[in-house]
């Protein structure tokens, strides 16, 4: 049934929102990158031109120059790792522990203006269904500034550390405990690690904890939306856990959708197999 989905089943599309956009998206992402209404930020103007201009298999895209935050200026410290970009400057006296310190070398400053996401007009009444952040530390703030988005959200992918990497960062206990108060629930954790600077450093079993990749997913269940939703809307919220795979998770909603007669009973019939979540 979800393989067989088209843009028209989906209101128009899987509508996602990727806030600090680098390289391609995770290969979970390929079986449907066909219905995705793509929407990437990156402040660099000159590689958003060149995004733009490549063939992509997104149903549409829209790659703009814009740094998300709260709308005021700030300082862009650029460091020797490009990927270690952020609005906060590197915590030194932590990271000089660490074997990876020297991507961390500030190589200059910038001033940026930034925007929230409640005020960019390209994202003015869109239904968004995923967001991304990939912010250096800034991740509860940017989403905080587009709550209006955040509210119809069923999927958010968040990189947020466990100390501050950065000065000032919103760890992620931060960004978890103000995404479990607007209805979401961790689903999942990729953990990155790294060795110190000693001798010992690499061989060490177990190594510093220091970030990580969250996925929330909304809990539509005890936290109904506001609007009632549409069977587009639905189908868009069980496709998100397949492409996730939160089967069990997907299986719970649909027994509601069917409930409230947004999908049938032939095709909560089919949700119950595994072979409908499997997307490949």
């Amino acid at each position: 049934m979800l393989k067989e989905l088209t843009v028209r089943d989906l209101d128009g599309g899987l509508n996602l929102v990727d806030i600090g956009c680098s390289g391609d998206l995770d290969a979970k992402w390929d079986p449907v990158l066909h219905l995705i209404n793509y929407v990437g930020f990156d402040p660099n103007k000159e590689e958003c031109e060149r995004l733009n201009a490549e063939p992509s298999t997104f149903h549409s895209k829209q790659y703009l120059p814009f740094a998300v935050y709260d709308g005021k200026d700030h300082t862009l410290y650029k460091t020797a790792s490009i990927y270690c970009y952020s609005l906060r400057p590197p915590n030194r006296p932590w990271l000089d522990r660490f074997a990876y310190r020297d991507l961390f070398e500030v190589v200059g400053t910038e001033t940026v203006s930034t925007r929230r996401l409640d005020s960019i007009k390209e994202l003015a009444g869109m239904d968004v269904d995923a967001i991304k952040v990939d912010s250096q530390g800034l991740d509860r703030s940017i989403l905080e500034s587009g709550e209006d988005l955040l509210k119809a959200a069923m999927y958010v992918e968040a990189e947020p550390g466990f100390l501050e990497n950065y000065s000032g960062e919103e760890t992620f206990s931060e960004v978890d405990i103000y995404l479990r108060e607007k209805g979401f629930l961790l689903f999942d954790l990729e953990l990155f690690r790294q060795p110190r600077t000693g001798e010992l450093g690499k061989a060490s079993p177990v190594q510093q904890l220091l970030w990580c990749q969250g996925l929330w997913l909304h809990d539509f269940i005890a936290h109904p939306p506001a609007e009632r939703l549409t069977r587009g809307k639905a189908l868009k919220t069980l496709l998100l856990c397949a492409v996730t795979s939160c089967w069990d998770f997907g299986l719970e909603l649909a027994e509601g959708y069917r409930r409230a007669d947004l999908i049938t009973d032939d095709e909560l019939k089919k949700l119950t197999k595994n072979s409908a979540w499997d997307l490949l």
